[in-house]
């Protein structure tokens, strides 16, 4: 037995508790105390084998560092029809189908040479610096009897092409080696670890089974989870990557290929769920607020390492207004139209061009920039559109009517093709295409004569939920005339528009 006491002491011996624990009690006297660290609990180590307890972070006014997860997306394969607004599905013989709770990439059970299938998202998510971004999937694999066949699954910038691996990104992936978790940065594999069967069994894993696999990553280091479990971590640092994406703007990815002829039995990737969450982020203040402060209102371009420049409206000139369309089309920008989210647009036609009743006639067309996929890599970021201004006058001569001319102000959104008419075709290799979506944001109605600088509108449209405009995707503004609009030979009409929104 040994006996702990202090000096000369006998009255003050050190006790324990009834589990043979040391009582330990920290001075209470302000002058005499010493100091006791607090941490928290991050992983147990059971598959790293080293317990990893995180300090809680304090600021230079001693304030305790806190945040709260926001939920930015998440979807459950309920039903049986893949929801075209978020995914595309480029298809090389191999299918993906939606059924009894799964979204499952090669359900024909393809076992075809260089084939395959890859789902991703429409959205891009951004990495946020000291905020981490945690992208959650649960997912089986069919079978652990196959060969030949790749499986990933993460978050990642792909082509669509199925022979191609993300080209940046951080995902698991699944081969005859065994799972795997791959950091790729700008066409590079910096990482491509095996996770030890051994130590997965620690944890009863089963690949065929429905896991939890979350991803965590902010701009120098990532972790990979199973089931609550760390299997893996990266850090940049000392490292001379710049940062560990080249984007920090990618898909929600999957994919499934053939490299050859699968002899065995076909692989499937079967999603139950996916959902991504920023780690930390306080929303005291709204988040278009945030944007704001940060350069990121939609009429300020953002730079994306490619090109960049000051304004989103760029018919705004100090000298002219933009030439004048000789023309205007129902699916494509007119000639000398506004390539252009708002500023300003002119329309007229000595001959007198005919809008033809109930047809929608594009005044602006903007191309959301879409990101590039090949190195050197660069982000791109979709538009949260909040809000628009219109305004149409006639200047020049005015023009003379039949009868009034009732009109509706749409916003076509979403469509990855200048022509809203283009059908959706979301398992189209490479280049799958998104249909149009339409908001109607306000009517105007021209008079029987309209004299020069009457205004038709102005419209201010503020819908209390905004509208998502992905990279790579169009926004235009058109008017629909429900009667046949003639305008007379010598008539000008000038709309102006302007957006209120954030880059995300």
């Amino acid at each position: 037995m040994i006996t702990i006491k202090g000096g000369s002491d006998t009255a003050g011996l050190v006790n324990v508790t009834a589990d043979h624990e040391l009582n330990v009690a920290l001075n209470t006297n302000p002058n005499k105390a010493g100091y006791a660290a607090l941490g928290g609990g991050h992983d147990e180590g059971i598959i790293t084998g080293i317990r990893e307890v995180l300090p809680v972070d304090v600021s230079g006014d001693f304030r305790v560092r806190v945040g709260t997860d926001n939920m930015i997306f998440n979807e459950i394969f309920s039903g049986t029809v893949i929801n075209t607004s978020k995914w595309a599905t480029p298809l090389d013989t191999a299918t993906i189908v939606q059924a009894g709770g799964f979204l499952t990439l090669n359900a024909v059970g393809s076992v075809a040479t260089t084939k395959g299938c890859i789902l991703k998202s429409w959205k891009t998510f951004q990495t946020f610096s000291a905020f981490g971004t945690y992208v959650e999937i649960r997912a089986s694999i069919a079978t652990t009897s196959f060969n030949n066949t790749t499986v990933e699954w993460g978050a990642g910038l792909t082509a669509g092409t199925v022979n191609v691996t993300a080209t940046d990104g951080v995902f698991f992936r699944y081969t005859t080696a065994g799972l795997s978790c791959v950091v790729m940065n700008n066409n590079v594999e910096l990482v491509n670890s095996i996770v030890n069967p051994t130590q997965l069994a620690l944890i009863a894993f089963d690949i065929t089974k429905v896991n939890h696999y979350i991803i965590f990553m902010d701009d120098d280091s990532c972790e990979f989870w199973i089931n609550d479990v760390l299997v893996y971590s990266y850090d940049l640092k000392n490292n001379s990557t710049p940062a560990l994406t080249a984007s920090q703007q990618l898909f929600i990815y999957a994919r499934l290929y053939m490299s050859s002829a699968n002899s065995l039995t076909a692989q499937k990737l079967n999603i139950s769920s996916i959902s991504v969450s920023i780690a930390d982020m306080e929303t005291a203040l709204p988040f278009a607020h945030r944007m704001a402060l940060m350069q990121e209102h939609c009429q300020i371009l953002p730079s994306n390492g490619v090109s960049t420049g000051s304004t989103l409206t760029a018919g705004i000139t100090n000298v002219a207004i933009p030439a004048t369309a000789t023309t205007v089309s129902a699916v494509a920008l007119g000639t000398s139209g506004v390539a252009g989210l708002g500023g300003y647009q002119t329309t007229s036609n000595a001959t007198g061009p005919s809008l033809t009743a109930d047809t929608a006639w594009i005044m602006f067309s903007y191309l959301v920039p879409a990101p590039v996929i090949a190195a050197p890599i660069s982000p791109a970021k979709g538009i949260m559109l909040t809000g628009m201004d219109f305004f149409m006058t006639s200047r020049i001569v005015a023009g003379t009517n039949a009868g009034p001319i009732p009109c509706v102000v749409e916003l076509n959104y979403g469509c990855t093709n200048i022509s809203p008419a283009t059908a959706e075709a979301i398992t189209t290799q490479t280049t799958p295409v998104k249909g149009v979506r339409r908001a109607i944001i306000g009517f105007i109605n021209v008079p029987i004569t309209t004299p020069i600088g009457t205004s038709l509108g102005p419209i201010s449209w503020k819908p209390q939920t905004p509208v998502l405009c992905e990279a790579g995707t169009y926004i235009q503004i058109a008017i629909r005339p429900l009667v046949t609009w003639v305008l007379a030979n010598t008539q000008a009409l000038v709309c102006a528009a302007a957006p209120d929104g954030y880059w995300v």
